[in-house]
C-alpha cells in the first residue's frame, strides 16, 4: 500500500525508487540521478509531445492505464511523422493505493519500453491525500525526431480519407467493464503503439499528407479539426464505416455515436487518390490492421458530412459533452 510519506523525498522515496522504478526502468539516463536526463544530440528536427492519462477501470481487456500512458504519447509523436526516442513518466498516486497494482502498470510500461527500445529517462512521483485523485494518474512526455515531413496544407479536392480499422473498440470495452456488461464477444481495446506502422506507411507509400490518431472525440473530432484548420469539405460514407458487432449493438442500445467514440489504435490518414491501392495493400499485410477508405475531400468549405446509405447527408459537428467520461 502506498503511504503518504513516500512523497517526501526521503528514505521512503529512496526505497521506492530503488525497488520499483529502477526495477523496471534502470538505464544509463536514470542512473545519472539528476533533475533531468542529458540526452545525445538528435540527427533530425526534434518533436515533443505530452499527455496525461486517467481511466476507469485502470485494467481492461486489451490494455491498462500503464499501456495507455506509453502508447498514447508514442502515437502522438508518430502522427507528426516522428520516430519516438525517449519518454518521461510522472505518477500522481493516491495515498493507500495498492502497491501491487502500481507495480503492474509500471511493468506494462517497462515491457513496451523494452519491446520498442524507447527508454523512460526521467520522471517524477507525487503522493496525495486520500480523495485527492482517483487512485492513480499518469503523465508522459515523449521526445522524437522527425523522419517524415507531412503536408496537410497541400490537401486538395479528390484526396481520400482512410482509417485503419473498426471504430470505438477502446471506448466500448471500458464501458462494458465499467457497467458490468457481458457482450459475450471477443471485444477488446485497440490500444497499441502505431509508430512502426505509420512510419512504414509513409516510407513505402507516396502521397500521405495527414495523420491523426482518433482518441478523445473520435473520428468526428479529428475530421472537424482538419476541416476547420485547412478549410476542407470532408465527406464520409456511412456504409464504409466498420464496427465490431458488439460496438454496433451497444451504440444502438444506448444511443451513442460511433464517430465520437475514443480509439487508442486507430488513425485517420489523408492521401492522394493514386496512393489508395498501395496504402491498402501495405496496411492489410500487417496483423490487426483492417484499413478502409471511408471518405474524400469534396471542396474547400469547412464542413464534415456523413453520406448515408440512402444518399442523404447529415452534418457531423464537433462532439458535445462526454458520451463516456474518463476513458483515455
Amino acid at each position: 500500500m502506498i503511504e503518504i510519506g513516500l512523497g517526501n523525498g526521503g528514505n521512503e522515496f529512496k526505497e521506492f525508487y530503488e525497488k520499483s522504478i529502477l526495477k523496471h526502468f534502470n538505464n544509463s539516463y536514470l542512473s545519472q540521478k539528476g533533475d533531468g536526463a542529458i540526452l545525445p544530440p538528435l540527427s533530425a528536427p526534434p518533436v515533443l509531445s505530452t499527455d496525461s492519462f486517467v481511466a476507469t477501470p485502470r485494467i481492461f481487456n486489451g490494455g491498462s492505464l500503464g499501456k495507455l500512458a506509453f502508447c498514447g504519447t508514442v502515437n502522438d509523436l508518430s502522427m507528426m511523422g516522428a520516430r519516438p526516442l525517449y519518454l518521461t513518466l510522472n505518477l500522481i498516486i493516491e495515498e493507500g493505493f495498492d502497491s501491487k497494482e502500481l507495480d503492474f502498470h509500471l511493468g506494462e510500461i517497462a515491457r513496451l519500453s523494452r519491446d520498442y527500445t524507447i527508454p523512460v529517462v526521467t520522471g517524477d512521483t507525487k503522493v496525495v491525500p486520500r480523495g485527492s485523485v482517483d487512485g492513480l494518474f499518469m503523465a508522459t512526455t515523449g521526445l522524437g525526431q522527425r523522419e517524415i515531413e507531412l503536408s496537410p496544407e497541400n490537401i486538395k479536392e479528390g484526396d481520400l480519407i482512410l482509417i485503419n480499422g473498426t471504430l470505438g473498440d477502446h471506448a466500448m470495452t471500458l464501458f462494458s467493464h465499467r457497467e458490468d456488461l457481458d457482450f459475450k464477444t471477443d471485444l477488446k481495446s485497440d490500444c497499441t503503439a502505431l509508430h512502426e506502422i505509420t512510419l512504414g506507411l509513409c516510407e513505402k507509400v507516396p502521397g500521405i499528407k495527414f495523420l491523426r490518431d482518433a482518441t478523445r472525440g473520435g473520428v468526428s473530432a479529428v475530421l472537424n479539426e482538419l476541416a476547420d484548420q485547412y478549410s476542407l469539405d470532408l465527406g464520409i460514407y456511412e456504409e464504409r464505416l466498420s464496427l465490431h458487432p458488439a460496438v454496433s449493438s451497444a451504440c444502438e442500445l444506448f444511443g451513442m455515436d460511433p464517430l465520437e467514440l475514443a480509439n487508442e489504435g486507430k488513425f485517420i490518414c489523408v492521401l492522394e487518390k493514386e496512393s489508395k491501392d498501395d496504402a491498402l495493400k501495405y496496411l492489410s499485410s500487417i496483423e490487426g490492421q483492417k484499413p478502409n477508405i471511408i471518405g474524400e475531400v469534396q471542396g474547400n468549405t469547412p464542413l464534415v458530412t456523413l453520406i448515408t446509405s440512402l444518399g442523404g447527408k447529415r452534418i457531423i459537428d464537433y462532439p458535445r459533452g462526454e458520451q463516456l467520461p474518463r476513458i483515455c
